[in-house]
């Protein structure tokens, strides 16, 4: 009786430890794949000269004296 109560505990234990293992490598994961969605959610909009339309900054097609156009029909309209 009491070899089946050290067993069970033993289990219990064991599935307990590899919950809490599975359940960190989840948080971990979900926290990296956040920080990811984060960076690229946050890109600075700039707004078209010609039209007004915002596009991000990485997409805009900078001009000169600062300005910024959505696209280059856009640029070369305003020259």
């Amino acid at each position: 009786m009491i070899i089946r109560l050290i067993v069970f505990i033993v289990i219990f234990f064991l599935l307990w430890w590899l919950y809490r293992n599975i359940r960190a490598l989840i948080n971990k994961r979900s926290e990296q794949v956040n920080k990811t969605e984060n960076k690229e959610s946050h890109e600075e909009m700039i707004s078209c000269k010609v039209c007004g339309v915002y596009t991000p900054k990485s997409h805009a097609i900078k001009g000169k004296n600062n300005h910024f156009y959505c696209s280059e029909e856009h640029y070369l309209e305003d020259k």
